[in-house]
Order: C-alpha cells, then structure tokens, then sequence
C-alpha cells in the first residue's frame, strides 16, 4: 500500500486528484489533504506517507518551500501544477513526476507506477546490503554500497565519514574516493558500528578513527585524515567530545 497526502490549495483539484486516486489506483491510500504550506508541512510530520502529491504555488509560499523543512525526507514527490516553467527546478527536486493540472488519469497512473518501482527497487536494495556485510552485521568489515543500478563493496575502516546530499547518502573515503547510494544517512547509521561513527551534525557522521583535530568553541570545527574540515552541531559537542576522550583511554 502507498500512503499519500495531497497538498494542494484549489479544493476542485485536490477532490478531483483524491476522487482520482480513490477510485482508480489500486494500492494508493490518500491518508490526509492539505492546503497551504503550513498546513502541508505539520501533515507530512503527522502522518508519514510514502507519497506526496505537491502544488507549487499556495498561499504562503510554494512546494518547494515544503520539501526544504526536510533534510533527509523518505517520502516520494509528484509535483502537480499548472505552470510548465516549474518542470527544470522540480526534477533537481528529485521528484518522482511532474503533473500538469488538469490531471490526466493515464499521466497519474503511469506516475504511481514509478514509485511502485522505486519502492520495490528501494527495499531490494536494503535486503541485498544488509546480507551482503562481511563478518556479520555484529562486527563488520566490509559494507556493500548499492544504489539503483550499481554495486560496490567498500572496506568500513576505509570510510571517512558520510554525507547526506538531498537523498543520496555520500561516503568520502581514503584516497580522495567516493560513492553514492540511494539509501538514507539514517539507514547506514544503524548498520555501522556506534562505537566506531558518530553523527556530529544531522547530515554528517564521521568515522572517529579519520578524526585528526577538533578546534574549540561552540560549534566547534572537526579536521579529518584527509584535511576536510566539518562543523559539529552544538548540541551534539559534548557527545561528541566525551566519545573521542573514551576511545583515547
């Protein structure tokens, strides 16, 4: 089953949109409608869907200031809209689709049948690197990073830290390397050892061994092995800080 929210300000579109879904998509549940950005921003974080039928312009701003409350959001976008110019800025958006209203029933199906895609692909993945960890998942020494359509086994003790870009999870590794994967920050942090990484900011973990210097102050700055410099967010500092003095002793 696909949850979706609609957000979308015109009450003729977004009935016609829910009368669509409801009536027509197999396997497509709309669990709550919202008409403003505000309102569609409290309605993601309430009910968590795998989809999100997006307007552009609505009071109080436009879809895009919605997606940008979520660094890491797990949820799929289909922008719906009645303006083309939008197309270029939604697809750097990593939408799924980009539906000109009035909406064609054939362009919504085939639309849904992405992200039916993108789902099956996306817990494939999750399945196929979570039995692919040399040594088991207890202490592992190897980490195979797959995204949609490539695979590569990468040493753990390698791995610098990682990045999250968008929706992609960045891992910067010795030797000035790097690999992308599809999959969540959130995902990999649970596969990697908690004594071994540490999220210093809600974007970056970092892998304490590749940690060279931390300078002071409030948010203080982290250089890495390879020279890179990251910021550790305040409210992490002293988690932070306690894990390198333990991992000293």
């Amino acid at each position: 089953m696909i949850r979706a929210v609609i957000i979308e300000d015109e009450i003729n579109n977004s009935e016609l949109l829910n009368q669509l879904a409801t009536q027509y998509l197999v396997g497509v549940e709309i669990v709550a409608i919202a008409e403003n950005v505000e309102d569609g921003i409290l309605c993601i974080q309430t009910h968590n869907p795998d989809l999100v039928f997006l307007d552009i312009e609505m009071p109080g701003g436009t879809g895009f200031d919605v997606l940008t409350k979520f660094t890491n959001p797990t949820f799929k976008v289909i922008f719906t809209t009645g303006y083309e110019h939008y197309a270029i800025k939604a697809i750097k958006h990593s939408a799924i689709d980009y539906l000109l209203k009035p909406i064609n029933l054939d362009e919504l199906r085939a639309a849904i049948s992405k992200v039916r895609e993108m789902k099956i692909t996306h817990a494939a993945n999750i399945e196929f690197i979570k039995s692919h960890i040399s040594n088991g998942p207890d202490d592992p020494t190897h980490l195979l990073i797959s995204s949609y359509n490539t695979s590569d086994t990468v040493i753990i003790k390698d791995i610098l830290y990682l990045e999250t870009q968008e929706r992609y999870t960045i891992f910067h590794l010795t030797e000035n390397r790097k690999r992308i994967s599809a999959l969540t920050l959130n995902f990999f942090e649970t596969l990697l050892n908690p004594g071994l990484f540490f999220r210093i900011h809600r974007s970056i973990v970092v892998n304490c061994e590749h940690v060279r210097s931390v300078g002071k102050g409030r948010a203080p700055e982290v250089t890495m092995s390879n020279n890179k410099v990251l910021q550790v967010a305040y409210r992490r500092k002293t988690d932070f800080l306690t894990r390198l003095r333990s991992d000293q002793k």
